[in-house]
């Protein structure tokens, strides 16, 4: 669990569909959860996660010898649990998600008077949604980051939001340079969230270039929309046991400095950090979908909130699901 837990309210499979019992399928000791013998937990052993041999399709080479699992679908959602629990706020608490800058102030205004706006997602499979359950077709169904934007800004503001994904999975912020044009073709974007650099990273993409990609990007989108905001999104981190670990902590110092040169025309949604923070509490396989460099519905919804709480500027301590 990400925080100390005073009082555990409920664990649940991630499809919620199941309730496991205390004492029976789990105990909390010294802040932690265990799972006895007899648990209905699914529990992955080591050895399962870093299998010696190689298994087509359900591993990835391991840094250093060996395999680490890996699975697309619902394979790993499958095995993880949700649990609800109440904590003390701390400065920690208030660290995690924290918006580092305020939404460009078009967008801003557009949502005050509750005047159309219309939102692309531009990126690689992370923000295309892969491994959202909703995606999976796996209970409980759970919208894309994206989609998850789109709508509570359009509950909230009663704007009336038209949304595209434009997003391709596998590719780099060059491969999105290549396809942009056509992305563009039925939508002038008021506001261009932009989301690449896994896919950047495992490739070690040199962070000029990335950022040279993304600024070439941005213009495209500023040539059907000359008055266009964007928010730009450094990646997760990807699996470091993988070797699609790579060079994607590099990337949100230069997706800071396009933003400072936008004229408050851009801002920044640092997933990187966030994740980093994350795992400090947390194992990779917590937070992952496939265990290689794509989310789960926890670091999903993550994502939403970061988005969430930039757009719509509110305090850090609302933007952290506790799991």
């Amino acid at each position: 669990m990400l925080y100390k837990p005073e009082e555990i309210v409920e664990v649940r499979n991630a499809r919620l569909d199941t309730i496991y019992e205390e004492g029976k399928d789990w105990v909390v000791e010294d802040g932690r959860l265990w799972f006895p013998p007899q648990s209905r937990v699914p529990i992955t052993r080591i050895e399962e996660m870093f299998p010696e041999e190689n298994r087509e399709g359900w591993v990835q080479k391991r840094v250093g010898g060996g395999y680490s699992l890996f699975s697309e679908g619902r394979f790993f959602h499958d095995k993880q649990v949700v649990v609800s629990y109440k904590c003390r706020k701390t400065s920690r608490y208030r660290a995690i998600g924290a918006p580092e800058a305020a939404c460009p102030k078009r967008t801003a205004a557009k949502l005050a008077n509750a005047e159309p706006l219309n939102l692309l997602v531009f990126g690689d499979s992370i923000a295309e949604g892969a491994n959202a359950s909703g995606k999976t077709g796996a209970a409980p169904f759970m919208p894309t980051w994206g989609e998850q934007v789109s709508a509570i800004l359009e509950e909230t503001y009663g704007s009336k939001i038209a949304y595209k994904n434009g997003s391709v999975g596998g590719i780099t912020s060059e491969g999105g340079l290549r396809i942009v044009d056509r992305v563009l073709e039925d939508l002038a974007p008021d506001v261009a969230i932009i989301a690449f650099g896994m896919n950047d990273g495992t490739s070690k993409v040199a962070p000029d270039q990335y950022a040279a990609n993304i600024s070439a990007i941005m213009k495209r989108v500023e040539n059907v929309n000359g008055a266009a905001d964007f928010i730009l999104v450094a990646p997760m981190l990807a699996n470091p046991d993988t070797f699609f670990s790579g060079n994607q902590a590099e990337y949100a110092d230069v997706l800071r400095d396009l933003a400072s040169a936008s004229g408050g025309r851009a801002a920044v949604a640092d997933m990187t950090a966030v994740h980093r923070e994350l795992l400090k509490y947390k194992n990779y396989a917590d937070l992952t979908g496939n265990n290689v460099n794509h989310p789960n519905d926890f670091l999903i919804r993550c994502y939403a909130q970061v988005l969430l709480s930039l757009i719509m500027g509110r305090g850090e301590e609302e933007n952290v699901s506790n799991r």
